[in-house]
């Protein structure tokens, strides 16, 4: 019995049998590109070829199309690198900006389309945006809780505002520039606080009055009601050098120029000498009839303001002790200063007006009487009471005036001729102004609405510095340590503060070796 044939064994045979009649020729054929009609299922080589080379191509082509429609290519370099093989290029374009040809500034054009869609649109959809956000329309965005405070209608407020204006209406360049620098320090620092605070009860609030006087022995004179108080610096220690009678009170002080010997003014006129090392009253010198609201020395002659405008010279050295009388004031002198070297003395007075006196001129006449005395000059500037008076150390012949509440400028005038050089306005009432001997600067004490002290730079009259509210109450009283580093000030609020608002240069060798060299020969002496 056969076994029937499998269908795998069937297939094999037909195909052994396809192959056996296939016949090869091994010599080349120089008909290879006819096609062979007796087998249906080849095709002609070289359009086999060319079809298939046709049907790549349209892949590759549409794939590229589809790729790059997709993608957006910007094709350059970096700026600055050069890459092998590659030219540089000259062009450095910003690669990440496209370029603004063609398609590629489609992307670019996208925001000045919504740009202009958002500017156009409507009311309607502009609502319902603010809605969508959460806030108002024609409502800032930003707003305090509490509305801002409605501005005062208090005149004298306005007033000051309006003086105040042109002073911080300064450009910052000034600005910057002014607080940049002064004295040649490198990295000073101006205080906000003052460096030690005395108690002063009793301290009178009066404008017209100057109860504060520091010496060169470093010894600061206080006049609290009807007691003269020294405060020693060097120590801290404090001591009562006398108490006036009931019926008057103490209205001016002043030291001479070795700090041995004190002046007080009194309210009644009377013009008192003491001996502060002994704590005795040498002498006391009548003539005015009103208070001495004001005080200054030069040599052994001392100088009062009278409530009257009468200004005496009085020569502490002989029994008339009155040798000259000054008129050129109609109301109360509150400012007086001589200059260092004695030449000219310069007083303020109740009736805005600031007078400049030559100090060789007047004495006795003939008949015993007192000589009156004409200003060399006269300024009427001020629009109210000038106190504030000073001659500056490192420039003789420069005088700086301040005026009271309606005035609040602070003027400098030349010595010789009598002209105005510089004006400054400042935000409140001048009470007192003070040089400083060791930079180009000057400082001041003002009064309402501020009740501050500034600090200032001749002569751009730049600020430097400004302490707000250094005291509770109006700044009066205002005097310079004999280093000339540290302001004291007192003020209604019945306290003394010190300030140290500058720095005291070092000496240099070659004027520590003429120092040393003075002491030695005074020892050999």
């Amino acid at each position: 019995m056969s076994k029937t044939p499998s269908r795998r064994q069937t297939a094999l045979d037909d195909i052994s049998t396809n192959f056996n009649n296939i016949s090869i020729s091994r010599t080349p054929s120089h008909n290879i590109g006819k096609s062979d009609v007796t087998n249906p299922f080849l095709a002609p080589a070289s359009k086999q070829i060319s079809l298939q080379k046709s049907k790549d191509e349209q892949k590759f082509e549409k794939r590229k199309k589809e790729l790059l429609a997709s993608m957006d290519i910007v094709r350059c370099d970096i700026a600055g690198v050069k890459v092998e093989g590659k030219k540089e290029r000259k062009d450095h374009t910003d690669r990440f900006i496209p370029a603004r040809n063609g398609n590629i500034s489609k992307g670019s054009q996208l925001g000045a389309d919504v740009a202009n869609v958002a500017q156009d649109a409507s009311p309607r959809t502009a609502q319902i945006i603010a809605q969508a956000c959460g806030i108002e329309l024609n409502k800032r965005i930003l707003s305090f809780h509490q509305p801002a405070p409605q501005p005062t209608t208090d005149p004298s407020l306005n007033e000051a505002r309006k003086h105040a204006k042109p002073l911080y209406a300064r450009s910052a360049v000034s600005l910057l520039a002014s607080t940049s620098a002064v004295s040649g320090v490198k990295g000073r620092k101006l205080p906000a606080t003052a460096e030690r605070v005395l108690d002063a009860p009793g301290l009178m609030d009066d404008y017209y009055l100057n109860l504060l006087s520091w010496s060169t022995k470093n010894m600061l004179a206080v006049a609290l009601s009807d007691t003269t108080y020294i405060w020693n610096a060097q120590t801290g220690t404090v001591d009562a050098l006398g108490t006036v009678s009931d019926d008057t009170y103490i209205a001016s002080l002043d030291w001479t120029a070795d700090g041995s010997y004190l002046a007080i003014g009194l309210g009644t006129g009377e013009v008192e000498l003491w001996d502060v090392a002994q704590q005795k009253r040498l002498r006391s010198m009548a003539g005015h009839q009103a208070q001495v609201g004001s005080l200054s020395w030069w040599d052994h002659i001392v100088s009062s303001g009278c409530a009257d405008g009468s200004i005496f010279h009085h020569d502490v050295r002989i029994a008339k002790h009155k040798v000259s009388e000054l008129l050129g004031h109609t109301a109360e002198v509150c400012g007086l200063k001589w200059r260092e070297d004695g030449e000219m003395l310069a007083s303020g007075g109740n009736d805005n007006v600031v007078n400049a006196w030559e100090g060789r001129t007047g004495g006795i006449g003939n008949d015993g009487s007192c000589l009156s005395v004409k200003p060399k000059w006269m300024k009427r500037n001020h629009t109210a009471a000038v106190k504030a008076l000073a001659w500056c150390p490192w420039q003789p012949s420069l005088l700086a005036t301040g005026g009271g509440t309606s005035d609040c400028t602070l003027h400098f005038w030349s010595a010789q001729t009598g002209a105005r050089l510089h004006s400054l306005v400042t935000p409140s009432q001048i009470t007192n102004v003070v040089w400083s001997p060791h930079a180009r600067e000057f400082a001041t004490t003002h009064g309402f609405p501020n009740n501050s002290i500034m600090v200032h730079q001749y002569p751009t009259l730049s600020q430097v510095h400004e302490v707000k509210n250094a005291h509770d109450a109006r700044v009066l009283y205002a005097a310079l340590s004999p280093d000339g580093a540290t302001l004291v000030s007192g003020a209604a609020d019945e306290n003394i503060k010190f300030w140290k608002l500058w720095e005291v240069p070092k000496k240099s060798k070659k004027e520590e070796r003429n120092s040393m060299g003075g002491i030695k020969m005074e020892l050999i002496r």
